[in-house]
């Protein structure tokens, strides 16, 4: 948590620094797509709606660029109905949100037509919350009937509501393709995958996945 709570404040630092240093170049890119992870862990909330900040900057000796960024995906399911007789159905639904906080290297190329790709990668701190809601009950625990950490049998439980987290360290690796407009506007697409082993509810997941992400952004 200190880790992570000292990296993003590197980085709200970093930014207005390094966008007024003129020997410095660099790209500032907001990013949106999804994130795919691994269904045996996460059904029915596996494909996630993800958004975030980029930021890679670099002297012109240096051979690659200091990478920061700064994830967010999240994904809502139905995952039972309780029925109480002579009141009516009640749905539950699993909610399951993931912050990432990536710090890495990454190599951009200019081709010809203002055309650039990049790749690179680094460690990454990733944090998940599963909480299970019910528009009548809070969720109490009740037995699990698989391993999948989004798998919980919900009870009906006034003073309880099932939910954990866990945060961890893990890896990232990613490559994409840009443009760039008028000299400072990127438009572009970028492939990630991260991954990142958390426990929750007593199980093990990988809370990584397969980032598919579009961007726009300023390049200085």
């Amino acid at each position: 948590m200190i880790l992570k709570k000292l990296l993003l404040i590197l980085t709200l630092l970093l930014i207005p620094s390094i966008t007024l240093a003129g020997e410095l170049t660099g790209n500032l890119n907001l990013l949106s797509g999804y994130k795919y992870m691994d269904e045996g862990d996460w059904d029915p909330v596996e494909d996630q709606t993800e958004f975030g900040v980029s930021l890679d900057f670099k002297k012109p000796n240096w051979p690659v660029s200091i990478a920061l960024e700064i994830l967010y995906s999240d994904e809502k399911a139905r995952v039972s109905d309780r029925v109480i007789p002579d009141i009516g159905t009640f749905p539950t639904y699993v909610d399951v949100d993931i912050n990432e906080y990536a710090l890495g290297i990454r190599k951009n190329i200019s081709l010809q037509h203002n055309i650039n790709v990049f790749f690179g990668g680094g460690v990454t701190i990733i944090r998940v919350r599963v909480g299970y809601e019910n528009i009548f009950f809070a969720g109490g625990p009740g037995g699990r009937s698989s391993s999948s950490v989004t798998d919980q049998d919900v009870e009906p439980n006034f003073n309880e509501l099932l939910g954990d987290d866990d945060s961890t360290f893990g890896f990232w690796v990613s490559a994409g393709l840009y443009v760039t407009l008028a000299e400072h506007y990127n438009i572009g697409i970028q492939t990630r995958w991260s991954k990142a082993d958390v426990t929750l509810f007593d199980e093990d997941a990988d809370a990584g996945g397969l980032h598919g992400l579009l961007f726009v952004g300023y390049h200085w």
